[in-house]
C-alpha cells in the first residue's frame, strides 16, 4: 500500500485518498481522505497482536475508520450511536474485502464496537 508512510508511531497518508462508502445506505457517498491525514491504523492492545495481524488486509479498513472517527463523519446528523456504528460497520465492510478470516474480522470488529466508545466519546471537533 503505497498511499501510506511510516512515521514513527504513526502512518501519514502520502496522496489524496478517494473513497467510496460500502454500506447500504451510503453507497455512493464519497469521503477524500487528504495527503498529510495522520492514523495509527488499528490501536489494539500488545496481547491481541500475536492473535490479529492489525496491518495489511486491515490497514484501509482501519484508515477509513480513523477518518470517520476522527472527522465526526455525520455525527450531527445521526448522533453520537449511529454515526459510531456506521463507521465500525464501514471498517467491518472494507476489512471484509481484503481478509477473508470472519473470525478475525469479526474481532476487530467487536473490538472497536466495545472499545471504541472511549475515542469517540471525545468533544465533538477535538483532535482533528
Amino acid at each position: 500500500m503505497n498511499f501510506l508512510v511510516n512515521s514513527g508511531d504513526l502512518w501519514e497518508v502520502g496522496e489524496d485518498l478517494h473513497i467510496t462508502l460500502s454500506q447500504k445506505n451510503y453507497q455512493n457517498e464519497k469521503i477524500v481522505i487528504p495527503k498529510g491525514f495522520k492514523t495509527d491504523l488499528a490501536s489494539v492492545p500488545r496481547v491481541f497482536n500475536s492473535i490479529i495481524n492489525t496491518y495489511g488486509d486491515f490497514m484501509i479498513g482501519s484508515l477509513i475508520h480513523d477518518w470517520l472517527y476522527k472527522t465526526d463523519f455525520k455525527r450531527d446528523e445521526l448522533g453520537d450511536y449511529k454515526a459510531r456504528l456506521m463507521a465500525d460497520r464501514e471498517m467491518l465492510i472494507w476489512s471484509k474485502k481484503y481478509n477473508k478470516n470472519k473470525f478475525e474480522n469479526q474481532t476487530m470488529f467487536w473490538g472497536v464496537r466495545t472499545f471504541g466508545a472511549k475515542i469517540y466519546k471525545r468533544t465533538p471537533n477535538e483532535s482533528k
